[in-house]
């Protein structure tokens, strides 16, 4: 997934996008921004048909590409001299003068002063939110027409969801083989993916000294992780960087990749699994085998109890995704919470029984 960024220029209804083409999981003021199209209100209608129809730049359908991981297809260069500014906007049906597109260009140049930035070059950004909600507020107020209003509405809510489906991942085989070569910080495949929301991930499970007496720690989903990562105990320029990437998630719904979260747990061979059942056969085939985890391995849970029932808005074949975040009493002896410490064989059985009474 591509980092990037949404300028509001000088004259009050134009947007610039700058793409991060090189995004690091750490230090991503220091990578570099290029601004690769800007959009005058006319481009900034949600979702209409204009690219297809009138071959027209779509603000939140080029965002969306870039949720993808795709790349924009654009004619400007390294200069700010080669952007391709858009006209003064116009009635739909009207045509826009050369003469009006020559001012246009030069008033939305003179606002960006360099065609490369750092993130700490930016005085000014707006959020994806923020955009979906202006659009939406643009359309109803009788400057959109009908088709855009129906657009408009719920915006911000589409775009989020299309998002987290595509990062779902619940039959998907775990990411167990983290070792050497293969960790998070070298040529792990799926490093640069975006990580599952509703994921098992386990950590400090290669680098205890003691595998019957040290913990593992056991996070469920990334609201578990960002829970855990930004609590007041945690190391500060680590707790910035989690908070800077649920910024850009609750914000401009850019999922964290599973390398930027193996850097905030501390763990280069994090573990994922991307359903319950996994785990617990992983947890038991670890038990018999007695390497890494035995029976009375402690694991510590970290569970965020205010996204555990139902975060995911809408689809119902979603639902069984949810499993690994619904925090539900069993009872009052196997409920999971947070910071709650038991044995991995212990905890194996209770999700067994979580499961079983879910089906």
């Amino acid at each position: 997934m591509t980092n990037f960024i949404c300028e509001p220029l000088d004259d009050g209804t134009s947007i610039a996008l700058w793409v991060q083409h090189a995004p690091s999981a750490r230090n991503t003021t220091e990578e570099d921004f290029t601004c690769v199209r800007v959009y005058g209100s006319r481009d900034q209608y949600p979702l209409t048909p204009d690219r297809y129809v009138k071959n027209r730049p779509n603000l939140f359908l080029d965002i969306v590409d870039l949720l993808d991981g795709n790349s924009i297809e654009t004619d400007v260069g390294q200069s700010s001299a080669n952007v391709e500014y858009p006209a003064a906007e116009a009635d739909e049906q009207t045509q826009t003068s050369d003469s009006e597109h020559t001012s246009d260009s030069t008033s939305n140049s003179n606002s960006i002063s360099k065609a490369v930035r750092t993130r700490g070059d930016f005085t000014r950004t707006i959020t994806v939110k923020a955009l979906c909600q202006k659009a939406a507020h643009s359309a109803a107020d009788g400057s959109g027409n009908a088709r855009r209003f129906k657009d408009a509405r719920g915006l911000w809510q589409r775009v989020n969801e299309h998002t987290l489906v595509r990062a779902l991942k619940v039959d998907d085989e775990p990411i167990i083989d983290v070792r050497k070569t293969h960790n998070w910080k070298r040529n792990q495949p799926y490093k640069t993916h975006s990580a599952n929301p509703v994921a098992w991930y386990v950590s400090q499970v290669y680098s205890r000294s003691n595998i019957q007496k040290n913990p593992i720690q056991i996070y469920a989903g990334l609201h578990g992780i960002f829970a855990a990562t930004t609590s007041p105990d945690v190391n500060s320029e680590q707790a910035d960087i989690a908070r800077s990437l649920r910024e850009q998630w609750d914000n401009n719904a850019l999922m964290p990749t599973y390398q930027q979260i193996a850097e905030i747990v501390a763990d280069s061979n994090m573990l994922v699994f991307h359903n319950t059942q996994s785990l617990i056969t992983w947890i038991r085939e670890q038990m018999r085998a007695q390497e890494v985890v035995a029976a009375p391995t402690p694991c510590v849970l970290h569970i965020d109890p205010e996204f555990a029932q139902s975060w995911i808005v809408g689809d119902s074949q979603h639902d069984s995704a949810l499993q690994a975040l619904n925090v539900a009493k069993l009872d009052d002896e196997t409920e999971l919470r947070d910071g709650q410490t038991m044995t991995v064989g212990h905890y194996a059985n209770v999700l067994e029984q979580y499961i079983k009474q879910r089906s």
